[in-house]
């Protein structure tokens, strides 16, 4: 597979399609279960008489953190099956969870440095920090893919993105146009039968909110992770290292 906006689409759409299950199954763990799982013994304690009426508002803090962690433990998971998936390898879940756990701090490390060195571009003068994100765009999935180490997995995205980063700065803003037309045209339509019935929340709004709560925000965290992990396998693929074999020797 080239590094192609075709490709790489295509190669998305068939990873969604091809890995459902898994991919369904990694989000209500770590969007429903991981809080509820992890939040539960937070909430008994806060519910102990303490004599602090504001124990349950301290609660939305370690909360947070907990959805924060399964988000990246998500991440993680997503990008592991879409490798696998261009590898060819069966889908184990309970080794998608394992490796999901164990790549968790790493890929927070990541995503804190990453963070860092983008809001550090921005401050001079915008253009490096767009630059930063285009050169380190594929690192997650990189250090996924080869563990080669939080540092090294930088290096690697730039040197996999390096001569492809106008593409990528295409295929970026069509996602995100794409994303962000959707997701208007959900709130709009929402926004108008709530109008249409004089600023009640009528049941076409509410249903337009279910479906922007459990379909539309659910897929999106499964297709960004893909799109990305898809990014990565074409660039390989560009560089020669096929996805059925380099990327497979991985999960040997």
């Amino acid at each position: 597979m080239k590094f192609t906006i075709g490709h790489v689409f295509g190669f998305c759409f068939s990873t969604i399609g091809g890995a459902i299950g898994p991919l369904l199954a990694v989000t209500a763990i770590s969007y429903i279960a991981w809080p509820v799982i992890c939040g539960l013994p937070l909430l008994l304690l806060a519910l102990l008489p303490m004599g602090q009426d504001t124990s349950l508002d301290l609660l939305g803090i370690p909360l947070l953190i907990l959805v924060y962690l399964g988000g990246f433990f998500h991440w993680c998971a997503v990008t592991e099956i879409a490798l696998l998936k261009a590898a060819g390898k069966p889908i184990r879940m309970g080794r998608i969870l394992r490796n999901g756990f164990f790549n968790l701090f790493p890929v927070l490390c990541i995503a804190v440095l990453w963070y860092l060195g983008f809001l550090a571009g921005l401050t001079l003068l915008f253009i490096p920090g767009i630059i930063f994100s285009l050169a380190f765009q594929v690192v997650v999935p990189a250090y996924i893919a080869e563990t080669r180490g939080v540092f090294a997995a930088f290096k690697r995205s730039r040197d996999l993105t390096r001569g492809h980063r106008w593409g990528l700065l295409g295929l970026d803003l069509l996602v995100n146009i794409s994303v962000y037309v959707a997701f208007a045209i959900v709130a709009a339509l929402g926004g108008l039968s709530t109008l249409l019935e004089k600023g009640y929340v009528s049941p076409a709004s509410s249903m337009f909110f279910i479906i922007l709560a459990y379909v539309a925000l659910p897929l999106l965290f499964i297709a960004l992770p893909v799109m990305n992990a898809s990014i990565y396998v074409a660039l390989r693929g560009e560089k020669g290292e096929l996805p059925a074999t380099s990327v497979a020797a991985v999960f040997e």
